[in-house]
């Protein structure tokens, strides 16, 4: 079964690095930005966003993509959503803590806590990409919606990333500091793990979805 991604590009380096001249390339589609509102979105299953994407364009197309994700389908945002054109997203500023170490959440699986597959075989460790090398380089915070399955926090508690499955009849994975395309770019290991798990995770959540 074939199960096509695309990921949109606003034309910034990182962007360029990791779509168009690394081996991710080969793994989905690049929608330039511009090209975003011609092109027909419903024939993927996955839609990829990183960090630094157009909002102005995403805030005028926000009924599209809502429909793609009623129609069962899988979006992945990365980086700071101020305007909150994603469905049942409300990011909420910025704060020392979350460009601190972070939290990898768990849940119980029988009599043992387990994380997310997508966290399977990283440490928390492996999440703090920032280290104020560069001084301040936060993205911020979320507040997730009822019900959002809530994968890592922040020291104070506050969510970094998110599963939403509740918002729209697809399934919605959002993040703020954790902007795997940009850190996977500038080679930070932990980033690439995290985005090579995301693909793999998001693609079984549409075979979930198509009740495969």
């Amino acid at each position: 079964m074939i199960i096509k991604t695309a990921a949109v590009y606003s034309g910034i380096s990182y962007q360029r690095g990791v779509f168009i001249e690394s081996d991710y390339g080969k793994k989905f589609d690049v929608i330039p930005v511009t090209e975003f509102r011609k092109t027909d979105i419903s024939s993927y299953d996955i839609l990829l966003f990183p960090r630094g994407t157009d909002e102005e364009a995403m805030l005028n197309d926000a009924g599209r993509i809502e429909d793609f994700l009623n129609s069962g389908k899988v979006v992945i945002s990365m980086g700071e959503i101020p305007r909150n054109w994603l469905p049942g997203t409300n990011w909420d500023g910025v704060i020392p803590e979350d460009d601190g170490p972070l939290d990898i959440c768990t849940f119980k699986k029988g009599d043992i806590d387990v994380k997310h597959e997508i966290f399977e075989n990283i440490e928390p460790n492996e999440l703090h990409w920032h280290k104020g090398a560069t001084g301040w380089c936060c993205h911020g915070h979320l507040i997730p919606p009822e019900n959002a399955e809530i994968l890592v926090v922040n020291k104070r508690g506050d969510a970094m990333m998110y599963i939403d499955r509740e918002s729209t009849k697809g399934t919605l994975l959002i993040t703020s500091q954790l902007d795997a395309v940009c850190h996977s770019y500038h080679g930070v290991e932990g980033a690439k793990k995290v985005l090579d798990n995301i693909l793999k995770w998001a693609e079984k959540e549409v075979m979930r979805l198509r009740g495969v």
